[in-house]
């Protein structure tokens, strides 16, 4: 069998029924077998089930190209024996986990997920060698990325609403294409200086933009629905921003284009923090064009500072918390200072702060910058 078809038929059904079950819920229990399977036990309308079983065949070969590609970059030497032994035992450990575990909470998170699977390894890797044990788990790491970031594409499931949204099926089909894609972007960022800081950002980018790539929109309602949440980057509109020196009108990527450090002012409601967010993942996706070119090449540190109106501010290495908290304990010695001195250090939220810890993150800002003096853009 070739490697693209044991790609979509096992590893990507895999990940297409993982993503189905959650998308459904509970109603599908855990003893089902295929994707099939799945959308018939959880979907009683005919046609809502249909179209849900077009969009997963469909979903399946997306994800079946996407691994090849990445199998043929990083494995090119790898027998082709040995890299289906591999795609075939991640397959085990994904239809061996169970939707209804906590790792599938609201707040979906690849890394836990992948931790969860790990724990189910040690049967189906036992027998691979060693390169094809190293190609395992970086399939098991996409692959549980991949689940994360399909559960968050999915619309809400609600019958009727559901039905609606898969007619426009090319659409939902593009915009899955589009975010594996994404995910891709975050491989091919600036080689780190070792493995594990290369790993480390990787798991980090993808986490910033799972965190930040979301915005809910109230008022538009789907039936059963309350606000519903959409991508931050296809709903983002560009502001018009004046600078302090001269009041002329310019584009913000104008406004903003090769300066050192910025402070962004505004009314309540002007869109500080959209922006802020939306420069943030734009670059970690390396996809910022035009004056904000340079910043792909900056890894971007997001801080909401309303998160530490009871507490002090973090050090250098407490940074990233509020994007990846589970990311911390893997940060390799010195990456948070190496982000600082040459990275894209975005603080959002001063009005958010009680004035009476605003002289206590001046003083933490004055070091801050007396401490990573490189020109790095700070918003």
């Amino acid at each position: 069998m070739p490697i693209v078809e044991t790609l979509s038929v096992k590893l990507g059904a895999a990940i297409a029924k993982l993503t189905a079950k959650r998308w459904i819920g509970e109603a599908t229990g855990e003893a089902v077998g295929s994707i099939v399977d799945t959308l018939e036990k959880g979907i009683d309308d005919f046609s809502t089930r249909r179209a849900s079983q077009k969009l997963f065949d469909n979903l399946q070969d997306v994800v079946a190209s996407h691994l090849a590609n990445l199998i043929d970059k990083e494995f090119p030497a790898l027998a082709e024996n040995e890299r289906e032994a591999a795609i075939l035992a991640v397959a085990t450990v994904l239809e061996t986990l169970s939707p209804s575990t906590a790792i599938f909470a609201a707040d979906l998170d690849a890394f836990r997920l992948e931790m969860a699977a790990q724990k189910l390894t040690t049967v189906p890797f036992r027998h691979l060698g060693n390169d094809a044990k190293q190609l395992a788990a970086l399939l098991l790491r996409e692959s549980c990325s991949y689940v994360i970031t399909l559960c968050g594409k999915m619309p809400d499931f609600q019958v009727e609403a559901t039905k609606r949204i898969l007619q426009s099926f090319r659409e939902l089909s593009e915009d899955v294409d589009q975010a594996l894609d994404d995910l891709s972007a975050t491989r091919n960022s600036v080689p780190s200086t070792t493995p594990d800081a290369t790993s480390f950002e990787q798991r980090y980018r993808l986490a910033l933009m799972q965190k930040l790539d979301r915005l809910e929109l109230f008022g538009l309602r789907l039936v059963g629905a309350g606000a519903r949440e959409y991508p931050l980057t296809i709903a983002y509109v560009t502001l018009a921003i004046t600078s302090s020196i001269d009041r002329d009108l310019r584009p913000v990527d104008v406004g903003l284009g090769g300066k050192a450090r910025v402070l962004i002012r505004g009314e309540a409601g002007s869109g500080k923090s959209t922006l802020l967010q939306w420069i943030a993942v734009m670059a970690a996706r390396k996809g910022l064009v035009g004056p904000l070119a340079p910043w792909n090449k900056r890894i971007p540190i997001y801080l909401r500072l309303r998160d530490y109106a009871t507490v002090d501010l973090p050090p250098a290495e407490g940074m990233i918390e509020g994007v990846a908290r589970n990311l911390i304990a893997l940060m390799p010695n010195g990456w948070a200072h190496d982000q600082l001195a040459n990275g894209l250090l975005l603080v959002d939220d001063v009005d958010g702060l009680p004035s009476a810890v605003r002289p206590k993150f001046l003083e933490w800002l004055r070091d801050l910058t007396n401490s990573f003096s490189a020109s790095y853009p700070n918003c």
